[in-house]
C-alpha cells in the first residue's frame, strides 16, 4: 500500500486537477493508483466536471470520490479563501469499489438506499450534510454488521443551501 498527495491554488480547475494529480502520480511511482480522493474548493463548485476530467487525464484513478470543499487541505496545507485543488491517490492493492448511497424519508423513519449488501471491511464516507443522516448509517451498519466496519470520513462543505453540495463518483 502507498499513498501521496498534492496540493494546488491553480486558479483553473482543469489545469489545478491535472496539476495536483500528475504530482501525486509521480510521488506514487510505478504504482498505479486504485483511488484517487480530490477536494475541490467552493470556486471550482460550477467546474466540478472539469476537476473531474483533469484527474482522469492525469491519473486514471480505478474508483473516484470526493467533494468541492469550504477549506481544501493537503500536503501540510489548508486552503480556505482562494481556489484550491487537492488530490489523495492511493494504490491499496485491493479490490475498490464505489457506491451511491441515499436515504429516503419513510413512516417510522427512513431508508438507505445503494448501501452494499455485503461487508467490507473499510468504507470511506462523505455524506451531503443536507440530505444525508450520517448518524443513522451508522448505527444501521452497526446493528446490521457481523463485526463493526471501520468507517471513516465526514461530511461535506462548501454549501451553503440543500442542493449546492458537490460529490463526486
Amino acid at each position: 500500500m502507498k499513498v501521496e498527495a498534492a496540493l494546488t491554488t491553480n486558479p483553473d480547475a482543469r489545469s489545478a486537477a491535472v496539476e495536483a494529480t500528475t504530482e501525486a502520480a509521480h510521488r506514487l511511482g510505478d504504482r498505479e493508483p486504485d483511488l484517487a480522493v480530490v477536494f475541490a474548493s467552493a470556486h471550482f463548485g460550477p467546474r466540478a466536471d472539469a476537476v473531474l476530467d483533469g484527474v482522469y487525464e492525469a491519473a486514471s484513478p480505478q474508483a473516484l470520490i470526493g467533494c468541492v470543499a469550504e477549506a481544501v487541505v493537503g500536503t501540510g496545507t489548508e486552503v480556505e479563501s482562494e481556489p484550491a485543488v487537492s488530490v489523495w491517490l492511493a494504490h491499496l492493492g485491493a479490490g475498490i469499489r464505489t457506491f451511491h448511497c441515499e436515504f429516503q424519508k419513510g413512516d417510522g423513519g427512513g431508508t438507505f438506499s445503494g448501501w452494499p449488501r455485503d461487508d467490507a471491511a473499510a468504507y470511506l464516507v462523505i455524506a451531503d450534510p443536507f440530505s444525508f443522516p450520517a448518524d443513522l448509517l451508522l448505527n444501521q451498519v452497526n446493528e446490521r454488521s457481523s463485526g463493526s466496519p471501520f468507517i471513516v470520513g465526514g461530511l461535506a462543505s462548501g454549501a451553503r443551501t440543500p442542493g449546492e453540495t458537490r460529490l463526486f463518483l
